[in-house]
């Protein structure tokens, strides 16, 4: 049986299930001068698109894993923060952010 509201429950219930992808432009990842001060941003292509912001000396490096239909421009927002010493590695999963 195939009620008129079936295809709007489908909706929401795929939008829990796979909310939609977060693309944004890539000069937003570009930190403000005051971090290209603190970091050096290096990118680095793998299977995917690797950002990471280190400092120089570098300890320890953050691997930011977003959510689901997030991206990795949330791990930017916490670049002002960061310690002394202490880089982030940021990167898109598939279907998340611009990677398709």
């Amino acid at each position: 049986k195939h009620y008129p509201h079936d295809s709007i429950l489908q909706e929401l219930a795929h939008m829990l299930i796979r909310p939609p992808r977060f693309a944004y432009n890539p000069e937003i990842l570009k930190p403000s001068r005051k971090l290209k001060e603190k970091f050096i941003i290096e990118t680095h292509y793998l299977p995917f698109e690797l950002t990471l912001y280190r400092q120089e000396p570098m300890r320890y490096v953050i691997l930011y894993l977003h959510g689901n239909g997030s991206s990795s421009f949330e791990g930017t927002l916490f670049l002002p923060p960061m310690p002394d010493g202490v880089g982030l590695a940021c990167f898109d999963f598939n279907g998340c952010g611009n990677r398709a």
